[in-house]
């Protein structure tokens, strides 16, 4: 019985510590209570609603209840900034992830696909993070190509691999013009906005 139970103890001792290490915010902060300044950093940080729960949970433990009205109130004022059209562009070319915390102002039309009107943030944030995975794939093809050449570089690689790498490097090549037509075609459209 004690075998079968002491896995069940780890477990949950382990989980217990997890939870316990995802607290959103400190005795201090709780205690302080300054919750118009942590909604407004929540926001500039583009922290999704449900993180005033983490924090209302992490408060807790403290006897703390968070001011909900202060704390969305300065959130709102803090999203405003993060959701600048240039931060999206910006967070999108980084990788970085994206909550969904932003509202769109007008509706997609004709006018916005064309590229005629200004960007929001999601079009912005999109367009970023294609530039991010066109650089990405960029950097892997050139890997790839290195590779290919390290193999042709050895004296001791047998004709038959050196055929093949070659064949490869000439195939990767083609892929990297593309690749980097591709990247230039979407900078080229980010320089219109930024």
């Amino acid at each position: 019985m004690n075998t079968i139970l002491a896995p069940l103890r780890l477990f949950f001792g382990v989980t217990v510590l997890a939870l316990g290490g995802c607290a959103t915010l400190s005795e201090s902060d709780c205690r302080q209570g300054n919750w118009s300044d942590i909604g407004y950093q929540d926001g500039l940080q583009g922290h999704a609603e449900n993180r005033f729960a983490g924090h209302v949970q992490a408060c807790a433990k403290y006897g703390v209840a968070p001011d909900q009205a202060a704390y969305f109130s300065a959130r709102d004022e803090g999203l405003q900034q993060y959701c600048e059209p240039r931060h999206g562009f910006e967070l999108g070319s980084a990788g970085a992830a994206y909550e969904n915390v932003c509202p769109r102002t007008k509706p997609i039309g004709l006018l916005s696909i064309l590229g005629l009107t200004d960007l929001e943030f999601e079009d912005a944030y999109a367009l970023g993070r294609e530039i991010y995975s066109a650089r990405d794939d960029l950097n892997r093809v050139e890997a790839q190509i290195e590779d290919a050449n390290q193999c042709l570089s050895k004296r001791d690689c047998p004709p038959e691999d050196k055929e093949k790498a070659r064949r490869l490097r000439d195939e990767l090549e083609h892929q990297r013009n593309n690749k980097q037509s591709e990247l230039h075609r979407l900078e080229h459209r980010a320089n219109r906005y930024f």
